[in-house]
């Protein structure tokens, strides 16, 4: 998603530097491809990191009850929610 913030910049900053056949190119076309990108990886990151930090409290003891917890079931809804 930091790349695609700087592809919208990055034809208006470089613009006097580009030969004047060149002066029309820009990557706006390019940002939502990669701002999609972006979240899928973050959101597949998450999900791992999530699957991991479960599977590591499920092997601790005492945190049964934090996995019944409505504070993790409200973290849930929210993944589910921005997936």
């Amino acid at each position: 998603m930091y790349v695609a913030h700087h592809l919208m910049l990055l034809g208006h900053q470089f613009i006097p530097l580009l030969p004047p056949s060149l002066t029309s190119v820009n990557f706006v076309d390019l940002v939502p491809v990669l701002r999609r990108s972006g979240t899928q990886c973050f959101m597949q990151q998450m999900s791992m990191q999530q699957s991991q930090l479960i599977q590591s409290l499920n092997t601790a003891h005492g945190t049964h009850d934090f996995l019944t917890s409505t504070a993790y079931y409200r973290i849930v809804c929210i993944n589910r929610y921005y997936s």
